[in-house]
């Protein structure tokens, strides 16, 4: 078994560490750890009962025997490890119990010596156990690739390959209890999907011919034909794994502080061991052998390892817990920031809406009539992403006119030839820019000018999302103060929109530099602010904010830019991201304070000799312990949908 030290830990308390699979392919390696493992646990028990036996023999030195076997043969990784401390000038707990145990067995508290190094060794076991269950269950987040795909040949033949080499393209055979190797597009046949790991949603879901499935889901009972839309590794499932890595690694403000704390402290602590030793007994306050043991205990009671791995373990815990619900946090800094957002700012299209608006009205004017309006707008979006262009082309249908030099301005709209006629298609600002003085007033919010000249006016309208409501309710429920809403749309489709949500504010007909401007006054109002969007055009914004957050079928820019994902696509996960921050930032101040308290308790109590050696080691491990298990809950705790 392999040690590792955790990281940040000034303490470098070591665990013994478990891997499911290494990859390696070397099972004699893994057969190799596993008896190493064993065998700790049966000198454990020999040093155990070389300890009881020393009870039953008044020889002395039989019983001195005893204790130094004892000690050697269950405390010998932990002396050789403060023995290589030690000539490197590096304090850690091996350091500080290797010396408590030695001294105490120099000044004859041998039965002391021992019982300590055992409590302690009990409790990195317990520990050990503790740290591994959390692991296991983070790392079953991760789990979620598969390793081979079906590729379907020209000549129908079916062939596996790596799940690696699968290109955008392939047609794949996915068939029942396979997992989804890439993000594909269902082109035959229908079946439910298991999506739990990716979406965080406990119920299977149908999908059938046209629809999206997403790598990571499990075929549960057909068998369908797919193509691949994405290559293995800009397919979900390696995002995922890639986000839940960036999140371990970003550190926030609170774990980047214990650790330089651990860093000092550990030091700090051995000063004053050193000082309790040797000054009282100067001042005449008693032996010099009651207070180096006084100062022993003092050392062992005041290792920070129940601080050092209970903080970074309760953010990792939080990173863990929120991947099961589908968010997917990107860094321990954002759970911060998450705990201490007062106000959430939403973009309009694709986010509080469904993002496949509807062509309602259109109005024509100088001299043209409501087709050829449709179809000169059609012909200039034909080259835009936005949703509203594809609501265009649908309400346009099939049409001849084609444009030229073509020129999109993020916002805004587009400008093209068409015809021979400089047409432009997008808000009335831009159009009011670009000297085009008609009226352009009512509910519509396309418009369509040639030459200079206003010749119709498109009224495109979204569909509110069935979670929008609930997820404003949810926000207000756990604490967020204020909701907004930012949008280039036309203030009645705004308002509209705002309306049926619940939100507190809106603000439309915002340029993407507008929006950054008015996210900017929220945050003079409110402090720390969250925004959700999805387009490319709210990357900036979403740079801007305290976190941004992209929904699952943002932009590849947005989804860049955001600071957390929500791969299960529902709003209402943001209200859970918040809450599970939370209680992650509950829990790692109480486990600080709670083992402060405790180690302040002992260490006051050592002072005036009530607390002995082994009653000092209980209280660390038992802290330590507590502290894990109490942040490990912040994942195995169950968060209300």
């Amino acid at each position: 078994m392999a040690k590792h030290e955790h990281e940040g830990c000034a303490c470098c308390h070591s665990h013994e560490e478990k891997k499911a699979s290494c990859g390696c392919g070397q099972e004699h390696e893994h057969e190799h750890e596993e008896e190493h493992g064993k065998l700790r646990y049966v000198l454990y028990f020999a040093a155990v009962v070389l300890f009881i036996l020393g009870f039953f023999f008044t020889n002395t030195y039989v019983k001195i025997g005893l204790s130094i076997a004892a000690v050697l043969i269950a405390g010998y990784d932990i002396l050789w490890e403060g023995v290589e401390s030690l000539l490197k000038l590096k304090f850690n707990e091996e350091l500080l119990l290797s010396i408590a145990v030695v001294a105490a067995m120099l000044l004859g508290e041998t039965t002391e010596a021992v019982a300590v190094l055992l409590l302690f060794k009990l409790g990195e076991f317990l520990e050990d156990y503790a740290i591994r269950r959390s692991q296991k269950e983070i790392d079953s987040l991760t789990d979620i690739q598969a390793e081979h795909a079906n590729l379907i040949e020209e000549n129908g033949e079916v062939r596996q390959i790596e799940a690696e080499e699968t290109k955008v393209g392939n047609r794949l055979l996915i068939r029942a209890g396979e997992r989804v190797p890439v993000d594909c597009v269902i082109v035959k046949g229908t079946s439910s999907f298991d999506t739990a790991s990716v979406t965080g949603e406990s119920v299977p879901q149908n999908f059938t011919v046209g629809e999206r499935i997403l790598s990571g889901m499990v075929n549960i009972n057909g068998v369908v034909e797919a193509e691949a839309v994405a290559s293995y590794n800009d397919s979900t499932a390696s995002k995922i794994i890639e986000l839940v890595r960036m999140g371990n690694e970003q550190k926030g403000k609170t774990q980047k502080f214990v650790t330089r704390f651990a860093a000092i402290y550990t030091p700090v602590v051995v000063c004053l061991a050193v000082v309790l030793a040797i000054f009282p007994p100067l001042l005449g306050l008693g032996d010099f052998t009651t207070w180096i043991m006084r100062a022993l205990i003092f050392l062992v009671a005041s290792c920070p390892c129940a601080i050092v791995i209970s903080v970074p373990l309760s953010f990792f815990s939080a990173l863990g817990s929120a991947s099961k619900r589908g968010v997917l946090i990107k860094g321990t800094k954002d759970i911060e920031t998450l705990s201490q957002i007062r106000a959430v700012v939403f973009d309009k299209t694709g986010t509080l809406t469904y993002g496949t608006p509807e062509v309602v009205a259109v109005f024509a004017a100088n001299g043209y009539d409501r087709r050829e309006v449709l179809e000169l707008a059609a012909a200039v979006e034909k080259n835009s992403t936005h949703p509203i262009a594809a609501a265009i082309l649908s309400a346009a249908g099939e049409t001849e006119k084609t444009a030229q030099d073509v020129h999109e301005i993020a916002g805004k709209g587009l400008e093209a030839t068409v015809d021979g006629k400089k047409v432009l298609c997008g808000t009335a600002r831009f159009l009011e820019e670009n000297g085009v003085a008609d009226d352009m007033t009512g509910d519509y919010n396309v418009f369509v000018a040639a030459d200079g000249n206003l010749v119709g006016m498109l009224s495109v309208e979204d569909t509110v999302r069935a979670d929008s409501k609930q997820a404003i309710e949810a926000l207000k429920n756990c604490g967020v103060r204020h909701t907004a809403m930012l949008t280039g749309d036309h203030e009645s489709s705004a308002k509209k929109i705002a309306d049926a949500c619940g939100i507190d504010e809106h603000y439309s007909r915002l340029l993407p530099e507008d929006k950054c401007a008015r996210l900017k006054e929220l945050q003079t109002r409110y402090g720390k602010c969250a925004f959700v969007g999805d387009g490319i055009n709210d990357a900036p914004v979403l740079t801007q904010s305290d976190v941004g957050i992209a929904p699952a079928l943002a932009s590849d820019i947005a989804a860049g830019a955001a600071d957390v994902v929500l791969s299960s696509n529902k709003l209402t996960d943001i209200a859970a991201a918040v809450r599970i921050s939370k209680k992650a930032m509950v829990t790692v101040r109480f486990n600080v304070t709670f083992a402060l308290v405790v180690k302040a308790a002992v260490l006051i109590t050592d002072i005036f000799g009530v607390t002995n050696m082994w009653m000092a080691v209980l209280a660390d491990v038992g802290v330590t312990l507590i502290a894990i298990l109490i942040a490990a809950g912040v994942m195995f705790r169950k968060e209300k949908s």
